[in-house]
């Protein structure tokens, strides 16, 4: 029940921020998204891991980049 809680809470947030970030970034309270930059994690997963069939995290980090959000948009 505590992770439904949480879940609840933190859409609630989210919702929040997004419905309040266009009126911020008018009055410059944030940076514009476009200027904005992330560290891209891109996965790749492990064939033949034994690790698939348990509840391991069955992914390794194979590459980490940091991109310009206004060149470079990230892979789903």
């Amino acid at each position: 029940m505590a992770f439904f809680t949480r879940l609840a809470v933190a859409l609630a947030l989210a919702v929040t921020l997004v419905n309040a970030a266009p009126a911020m970034e008018a009055r410059d309270q944030v940076v514009p998204m476009t200027t904005m930059t992330y560290t891209r994690v891109e996965w790749t997963l492990i064939p033949n891991s034994p690790y698939l069939t348990t509840t391991a995290f069955p992914f390794t980090v194979t590459q980490f980049s940091t991109v310009n959000n206004a060149e470079t948009t990230p892979a789903a």
